[in-house]
């Protein structure tokens, strides 16, 4: 998984950079988060899904602890980091 910084949001669009200082621009939209992601917050996504030409939706998986995430290798999870909380998703469409 890469580790990416949200450098903006308008909408769905959500512009991250990753570890190579490489942007991309992904839409995304997120189920069963109380607050969306902003500026400054982190996501670990699998490199595959950095170049997705379609909408991407992730749902929370709240009995996925960060054990049994890290022993996923799958592209459709992803981990979202909002202000020091850990949200672990499941892509669920796109």
């Amino acid at each position: 998984m890469i580790k990416c910084v949200i450098e903006k949001v308008e909408d769905y669009n959500y512009s991250i950079r990753d570890i190579e200082n490489e942007m991309h621009i992904l839409n995304m939209d997120f189920y069963g988060l109380k607050k969306k992601p902003s500026v400054g917050d982190c996501l670990y996504i699998k490199k595959e899904l950095l170049n997705a030409q379609v909408p991407l939706y992730f749902e929370v998986m709240p009995s996925l602890n960060k054990e049994a995430f890290l022993r996923l290798n799958e592209k459709e999870f992803l981990l979202l980091i909002i202000e020091n909380q850990e949200y672990y998703l499941r892509r669920v469409y796109g």
